[in-house]
């Protein structure tokens, strides 16, 4: 919580000073801390003490110092309004009680409430400045070998990152723009299509209904059309081998059958290897790999 309230996260910094502070790496940690910053407060809702909460002390210091700075405003008693009041019962007394209170409630319920960076107030919109900055950075003229790698050293590699706070991908980005957008059309087009080597495979529908269209059009279950075909009965096998248990429904089936599995006959060799086949046509299919 303290690292969001240094200066580089004033919400009237100018352009110059946020491409200052980017360069320095005082953005490294923003995505982290400005998504779990809740999750750690609320970790620790079990084991704080009255007194962990004045004034004079650290975690109440930084907690009225992220309050002033993000402080939400009016707000709804929801159920994660009612939960939080619960869960901090015991510190009902303490100095920092409303705001400690007011600001996990208000983190919790936006979050539910939509997906994307907005959801993180005016810490989103921070973020999203920062994200757009370093975009613009990739591909700027002025970047070169070293800040590239200096840049990475605090940034990582992926710069292109999705803006839905529950994703993944928030965190861990892409590469290239390429990489994002394909990434945020299977967001905004959930349904994609599943038969392998289509090109919905990975930019889909919006709706279910919108998907079961193409399956239906471009990959039809063929069971849905086996009442278009007959069922073909197989004509009785007729034509018993003397040899053995065998039945074949086709008098030269059999006399091939006899030849290859009792009498061993080939007459058909190969003009070149001398290979030996029971029909003539497999003898002539093999000549032509020479």
């Amino acid at each position: 919580m303290r690292y969001l309230t240094f200066d580089c996260f004033a919400s009237d910094l100018c352009h110059d000073s946020t491409l200052r502070f980017l360069n320095n790496g005082s953005y490294s940690f923003i995505d982290y801390a400005g998504l779990h910053w809740n999750h750690h407060l609320e970790t620790s809702l079990d084991s704080l003490k009255h007194e962990d909460l004045c004034h004079s002390s650290d975690l109440g210091i930084a907690l009225n110092e992220f309050f002033e700075m993000y402080e939400p405003g009016q707000m709804k008693q929801d159920q994660w309004h009612k939960e939080i009041i619960k869960r901090c019962a015991e510190l009902e007394s303490s100095d920092c009680y409303e705001p400690l209170v007011k600001l996990l409630s208000h983190a919790r319920s936006s979050r539910m409430a939509e997906e994307q960076l907005e959801a993180l107030g005016v810490l989103g919109t921070t973020i999203n400045k920062v994200r757009e900055n370093l975009v613009d950075l990739s591909s700027s003229s002025t970047m070169n070998t070293s800040s590239k790698q200096r840049m990475t050293n605090f940034y990582g590699w992926n710069w292109y990152k999705c803006s839905r706070h529950a994703c993944f991908y928030f965190h861990e980005g892409f590469a290239n723009e390429r990489g994002l957008q394909q990434h945020t059309n299977r967001h905004e087009k959930p349904f994609c299509c599943t038969e392998m080597g289509c090109t919905r495979m990975y930019i889909g529908w919006s709706s279910e209904k919108e998907l079961k269209k193409h399956m239906n059009q471009y990959h039809p279950d063929p069971e849905a059309f086996s009442w278009k075909f007959p069922h073909v009965k197989k004509p009785p096998a007729t034509f018993q081998c003397n040899l053995c248990p065998k039945q074949f429904t086709r008098a030269n089936t059999l006399n091939t059958h006899q030849m290859r599995e009792h009498k061993n006959e080939r007459p058909f060799s190969c003009k070149i290897c001398q290979k030996k086949f029971v029909r003539k046509y497999e003898c002539d299919r093999h000549e032509t790999i020479h």
